[in-house]
């Protein structure tokens, strides 16, 4: 039984309709107006679900968005597709109007490499998580009530004290990141080095040994590497006259920054702690303790695959979460690890460490227990990149990775720091990566001005469904007469150079 059967039978027990039916209406414009549903989970603030895609009723039947994707699926089987779905999650700081551009530009790109694209569009606007925190949230709970209001002001208050207060820290904290940045742009220094130069030496020595038979390898488009992580890690492109000017203007915008900091620091840690949240809210929400929108439509699915599970094994599921998306992600690993899932993808992941590995190495394990081998991709921007983004602005310097670790969160240990910044993550993958799962998992750090993403946004741009943007490459230097990663390699010329199907990043 396929994708568009399971789904239409969920969405039939609702509409007292057939599969049938559906399929008929499945010759539908896939985003003709409502029919941009077919590829939306939209989930409000409070973790309700949305019925329509931009402005719909909150509604608490997921076979109602259920019958809107099987509508879009069935189309898309009856065009040749294949039954592969990929679930993008995007991050904080992301509007309604930005999922809904996603959805029109790239839903048809996506379609023709495999996948049927769905898009959980979630509320991760900053300024109503800030309007939540100030006029209703206290101490966990929404009251959205008159004594909520009234101690608005005494927080704002809290939050102006705060600034002032923490402003000393706030200031040693940029200059020793600014010090370390010109370190690493001109002195090449880092502190995990080590690490990375160990994943590099283990990669490329394993791809030089013959794959085995007995490795369970569950990847045949791809050549084995044994019990180690695939790793692939670009350098600095820049010219030490392009370091050495944007060093200067850096050094220029430090005043501005100064004043900015220690208020990004406290009204921007109260919005932070409302965007983890609502990422929360999305399983379960607060109200009499009821499921959130996106657990109602992963449920109706999984008690949809319980029904056919001698039918259902066509299900393949690939999850892609960038920056707070990969929270969401990892909620799905913990809550739903017996789904069919191929592929992890997480870009820039604003989650820890430590969330990463407490919610994959378990998902992994249940995926073994059933005789699956899904694949975890980690990719990241250079560490100088990730530092210098923001470079024209009158802000704090860093990407939103370093703003969460050096000022949003309260890191207790270096594994409660972001997953998204390579310098969290390579230590981690190569110390604590179990060994029967280090084949599962690749580890892919761009370069900076190599022609992959520069920005901590630039992951959500064209290109974050390809497998070649995800898979990390041999060093070709080492290796120039073995077989690329990869079923399709990139076309044109450079590393990062564009397949048809997957643009610029940008």
């Amino acid at each position: 039984m396929r994708w568009s059967t399971l789904l239409s039978l969920a969405a039939g027990l609702t509409f007292g309709s057939t599969p049938a039916l559906l399929r008929a209406q499945s010759s539908e414009p896939a985003l003709d107006g409502s029919m941009l549903g077919a590829h939306a989970v939209q989930i409000g603030p409070e973790g309700r679900l949305q019925a329509a895609f931009g402005g719909g009723e909150p509604t608490g039947d997921a076979r109602v968005v259920l019958a809107d994707l099987a509508r879009g699926f069935e189309g898309y089987l009856e065009r040749g597709g294949e039954p592969r779905v990929l679930v993008f999650i995007h991050g904080g700081l992301n509007s309604e109007a930005a999922t809904r551009g996603r959805i029109e530009r790239f839903s048809e790109t996506i379609e023709t490499t495999g996948y049927y694209p769905i898009f959980v569009s979630w509320d991760s606007r900053l300024g109503s998580s800030y309007k939540e925190h100030l006029l209703y949230l206290r101490q966990g709970q929404s009251l959205r009530t008159l004594p909520g209001v009234l101690s608005s002001p005494f927080v704002f208050a809290s939050d102006v004290v705060r600034a002032l207060g923490r402003a000393p820290l706030v200031w040693g904290t940029q200059v020793l990141n600014l010090n370390s940045s010109l370190e690493r742009a001109f002195l090449d220094v880092s502190d995990w080095e080590g690490a990375e130069d160990d994943l590099r030496r283990e990669f490329q020595r394993a791809l030089l040994e013959p794959p085995r038979e007995d490795e369970g390898q569950a990847e045949p488009r791809r050549v084995g590497h044994g019990q180690t992580v695939a790793y692939e890690g670009r350098g600095d492109e820049r010219t030490s006259g392009t370091k050495t000017f944007q060093a200067v203007v850096r050094g220029a915008l430090l005043l501005p920054q100064f004043v900015s900091a220690p208020f990004i620091d406290a009204f921007g840690k109260r919005a932070w702690e409302v965007l983890q949240r609502r990422t929360q809210l999305l399983f379960h929400r607060d109200r009499r303790m009821q499921p959130g929108g996106l657990a109602l439509v992963l449920d109706e699915i999984q008690r949809v695959l319980a029904e056919t599970k001698r039918e259902s094994s066509d299900w393949e599921l690939a999850l892609v979460g960038h920056s707070m998306g990969a929270i969401v992600v990892n909620q799905i690993l913990r809550e739903y690890g017996d789904l069919p899932i191929s592929d992890v993808v997480y870009m820039a992941a604003a989650c820890s460490v430590r969330d990463y590995e407490d919610s994959a190495f378990p998902f992994l394990r249940i995926q073994r227990d059933l005789e699956q081998y899904p694949r975890i991709y980690h990719l990241t921007l250079h560490e100088k990149a990730e530092v210098r983004e923001g470079f024209y602005r009158l802000l704090v310097e860093g990407s939103l990775l370093v703003w969460i670790d050096d000022f949003l969160a309260t890191p207790l240990t270096e594994r409660d720091r972001t997953a998204g910044r390579f310098e969290n993550i390579a230590e981690a993958v190569y110390q604590n990566t179990p060994s029967e799962f280090r084949r599962q998992v690749h580890l892919k750090k761009f370069g900076v001005e190599d022609g992959g993403p520069q920005r901590h946004g630039d992951f959500s741009g064209a290109g974050f469904w390809c497998r070649e943007r995800w898979e990390p490459q041999r060093d070709r230097s080492l290796h120039a007469d073995l077989e690329p990663l990869v079923e399709t390699p990139p076309v044109g010329s450079g590393p990062d150079a564009p397949s048809p199907s997957c643009g610029a990043f940008r």
